[in-house]
């Protein structure tokens, strides 16, 4: 067993500190999958916010680094726009990673086009930024990797950690789409990717994380490296009855030694949905950031972002 002590992360819930409600005409509806990033006096929060035509751009808050809960700034304009017509990225742009690199900022993103047959299709896309984390461009304006024979429907959502020469990817992969109740769900789960300069990624459809059961999605993975071991919380839900019911989202844990073989250990993160308030439904797109001695994790509730961003924190101790 990697985990010795077993020990259970009582995070404590700090309450929602982000919502959009009609902010601006590109900022209309939602915050969905904040992406903390460390800056020199500041923690700044990317997220996905959607338009009145349900078209998602990519956005930032501020928090104080001393106190996560008071908001200091908020973005005027996107920093990463949708894509041109036709592009694999013209119906939205989803932040999925954010990481330092050289005096550099990389986001890695997901996109997405609107289909007929099927609802979506979504690609993982790579921009960059110059200036601090105010304003990005894209690498290319396709995606950073596309379908392949293994992986013929999708893959997005990356996120990506860098040790030592290593650079790793946990991403998405829809490997099919399943008729429930009269449309189509997609079926899912975390793959593993390996780069040696964080553009070009081997992948050969490995596993990251097992299902529990034939039926459950797993994705929007968050993940450091701490005494030896890599650890991630990620999302975990049904394939169905998710939106609104009992297969809604949860956040789950798990370890490994070598960043590809990982040990789900979900019963160790004591964080439960409330009874009656904005993530009585749903916990999910966690993004995990230490500060000193503080551990904290930026978290949607119900409606995948609907009812805004919350804070969870833990304490480390001594």
């Amino acid at each position: 067993m990697l985990a010795q002590k077993m020990e259970i992360q009582c995070w404590k819930k700090l309450g929602v500190i982000f919502r959009v409600n009609e902010n601006s005409e590109w900022m209309y509806q939602g915050a969905s999958m904040p992406k903390a990033l460390l800056l020199e006096d500041r923690i700044r929060v990317y997220f996905s916010t959607k338009d009145k035509d349900m078209r998602s751009r990519a956005a930032y808050f501020d928090v104080d680094i001393s106190d996560p809960l008071t908001v200091t700034n908020v973005s005027n304009e996107p920093v990463l726009d949708i894509g041109l017509p036709g592009t694999h990225d013209d119906c939205g742009v989803n932040p999925s990673s954010m990481m330092w690199h050289d005096n550099k900022i990389f986001m890695y993103y997901q996109g997405w086009n609107a289909l007929t047959i099927t609802p979506h299709r979504l690609t993982t896309g790579l921009a960059v930024s110059e200036d601090g984390g105010n304003t990005f461009k894209r690498y290319s304006r396709a995606p950073l990797f596309d379908r392949t024979d293994k992986e013929p429907i999708f893959s997005n959502n990356p996120y990506v950690i860098k040790q030592g020469k290593d650079w790793h990817m946990y991403y998405l992969n829809l490997e099919e789409w399943v008729p429930v109740n009269g449309r189509f769900e997609g079926k899912f789960t975390l793959y593993y990717a390996h780069s040696f300069d964080g553009i070009h990624w081997d992948r050969d459809a490995t596993v990251a994380l097992e299902r529990n059961y034939d039926l459950e999605c797993i994705s929007n993975a968050s993940a450091i490296f701490e005494d030896g071991i890599f650890k991630m919380w990620y999302s975990y839900r049904s394939l169905d009855d998710f939106r609104v019911g009992s297969g809604a989202y949860l956040i789950g844990y798990a370890e490994s030694r070598d960043a590809m073989k990982w040990q789900r250990m979900d019963n160790l993160v004591n964080l439960q949905r409330s009874e009656n308030d904005w993530d009585s439904m749903m916990l999910a797109f966690p993004s995990v950031i230490d500060v000193g001695r503080k551990r904290y994790m930026f978290y949607n509730g119900n409606g995948f972002g609907k009812t805004g961003i919350g804070l969870a924190c833990l304490d480390l101790g001594a």
